[in-house]
């Protein structure tokens, strides 16, 4: 068989925790699926996308340990380089890693949480990626930020 071209379609979800439920519903409506089923589905969502979430932190912390003598000095290179290096992909996904983590703790999309992050940043006065260190690190969470005062106390 020979072929000309290749159709790919995407169906979507959701892009964050608050759009799991009402995608579901969408996609089960008119299917008599219980309640309980899209609760059930929902949290099951949650738990594959935190364990992804965990294997893609342990795997990028390992291949960033790997690079570092010590694992102090690996999270001092992470929290205090000053601006993403495009060829280290550490850099580049720790700071989506963090948006992740960010969309968890405080139940935004993943674009939400970046925007939150940078902002997070500028005010002050850090880079993304330190700050994205200490997220990813657990060294800060905005979930336990005051809405009014930023820290990076955690």
């Amino acid at each position: 068989m020979d072929f000309d071209a290749v159709l790919v379609l995407s169906f979507g979800g959701p892009e964050g925790p608050e759009q799991v439920r009402p995608f579901l519903e969408h996609v089960t409506r008119g299917r008599n699926v219980p309640p309980e089923r899209l609760d059930d589905v929902a949290q099951r969502s949650a738990e594959v996308c935190a364990a992804a979430l965990r294997t893609t932190l342990e795997h990028n912390w390992l291949e960033h340990l790997t690079h570092s003598v010590t694992e102090e000095a690996a999270l001092e290179s992470a929290a205090t380089r000053a601006a993403p290096n495009p060829s280290d992909p550490f850099t580049r996904a720790q700071v989506h890693v963090a948006a992740g983590m960010i969309a968890v703790q405080l139940w935004v999309s993943t674009h939400e949480a970046l925007d939150r992050l940078r902002a997070y940043a500028f005010a002050q006065n850090r880079s993304t990626v330190a700050v994205a260190a200490d997220v990813v690190t657990r060294r800060l969470s905005f979930s336990e930020l005051d809405d009014n005062e930023p820290s990076a106390e955690s």
